[in-house]
């Protein structure tokens, strides 16, 4: 009887918690703000601070695009473009995301921001602009 009864607590915690979680999924929209669209990823209760990433339309930083100040385990979806700086890391550590599809799902560069800061052709890397970018600082 106790078995029983424990058992069917814990069969409706798990319900109850696989529901809520699959409310929160259908909650996370695209945003759009200034042209770049933000597509969140699960935050884990991260601290938030926010990578500043220079965005050029052309290679060797040319044609400025503007700077997107970006948070991190966080997709954001843009216009084209063909090379990017960063100036400045929190922690100098986390790796930074950049994709040729609009949903940092393929088509994609990883790099080591304690490395490298700066890419002057995505073309070498990615055959195209990126269309997508996240930063993980993990």
């Amino acid at each position: 009887m106790f078995k029983s009864a424990i058992f069917s607590i814990l069969a409706l915690s798990s319900t109850f918690g696989h529901s809520v979680q699959k409310s929160k999924n259908k909650s996370n929209q695209a945003i759009s703000v200034n042209g770049v669209t933000e597509i969140k990823f699960n935050q884990m209760h991260s601290v938030y601070q926010t990578l500043p990433v220079q965005l050029f339309y052309l290679n060797l930083y040319k044609l400025p695009r503007g700077t997107c100040n970006i948070k991190p385990n966080q997709c954001y979806r843009t216009t084209p473009i063909l090379s990017f700086k960063i100036d400045s890391v929190p922690g100098n550590r986390g790796n930074l995301l950049f994709c040729r599809s609009e949903d940092c799902n393929s088509n994609c560069i990883m790099l080591d921001l304690s490395k490298k800061k700066e890419i002057d052709s995505t073309l070498m890397y990615i055959s195209g602009g990126a269309q997508s970018m996240a930063w993980f600082n993990n």
